[in-house]
């Protein structure tokens, strides 16, 4: 029985030493394969986001900047001389739909529908937060991308100039060749974003709760038939891609959400 025992473990060992070679003979992190989903597509990002020059950009990973209601957390913050890039990774698989307006856009994989909140706006509200929390960014240029995974098919309704995949966001940055900042400035908003940010495992836990409140919030609101971004009503309208709530309030209010 001992005997057994033995050879099962060996076979085990010998198991892992071979799926681990493997890894290593495709250039698989290891590392990717064993963290969450979400976390899994911002340590990618970081790896791709440090083949950028060392003397153009700063790389600021998992930024969490307070303010007055709540926390904005940001998947990474590219510095440069070229300008700031506000970037926001997502990790989902299947088509993925939505316009720049909708509240919620939907994944649709194996025949299932799910909803995400739209990451247009998401980064929109990290740039906000930003700004708010270093005024001495004003007027200068801050650029928002959405990076989603290869595993993901993107409408076609969805703004290009906004959303890309992945392997896209290096050409995207370096792309931008007009210098707008010095490195004197770089290196003072790197330590600046970096001095304001909270400690990465309290603004965790933080984040999560004021996240579940906030959509406990907005679904009350929605289910009551009222506009979570300014109070109107929902109204049922029809568009060319079929039925949906918009606001009372359009056009100054442009909210809207699939039926």
């Amino acid at each position: 029985m001992e005997n057994l025992t033995s050879i099962g473990i060996s076979v085990l060992v010998l198991a892992i030493i071979v799926i681990a070679v493997t890894w290593a003979i495709r250039g698989i992190d290891w590392k990717l394969i064993f963290k969450p989903k979400g976390e899994r597509g911002e340590y990618y990002v970081s790896k791709l986001l440090n083949q950028l020059p060392e003397d153009q950009y700063r790389i600021l990973n998992d930024i969490t900047i307070p303010g007055k209601y709540k926390t904005s957390q940001i998947d990474h913050i590219v510095v440069s001389i070229y300008g700031i890039f506000v970037i926001e990774t997502k990790y989902y698989k299947g088509w993925i739909f939505g316009t720049e307006d909708s509240e919620y856009w939907t994944q649709n994989i194996y025949g299932y529908k799910y909803r995400l909140y739209n990451p247009i706006r998401q980064n929109k509200s990290h740039i906000l937060a930003l700004k708010k929390a270093l005024p001495e960014l004003e007027g200068l240029p801050i650029f928002s991308i959405i990076a989603f995974s290869s595993q993901a098919q993107l409408d076609n309704r969805i703004p290009c100039s906004y959303v890309i995949y992945w392997g896209d966001i290096l050409p995207a940055i370096t792309s931008r060749k007009q210098i707008s900042l010095t490195q004197e400035q770089v290196s003072y908003l790197s330590d600046k974003i970096l001095s304001i940010r909270l400690d990465p495992e309290l603004a965790k836990s933080r984040h999560i709760s004021q996240v579940y409140i906030t959509k406990f919030v907005k679904n009350s609101k929605i289910q009551s038939g009222i506009c979570p971004r300014c109070g109107g009503k929902l109204v049922l309208r029809h568009g060319k891609y079929g039925s949906f709530y918009g606001c009372s309030n359009y056009p100054y209010c442009k909210f809207t959400l699939d039926t």
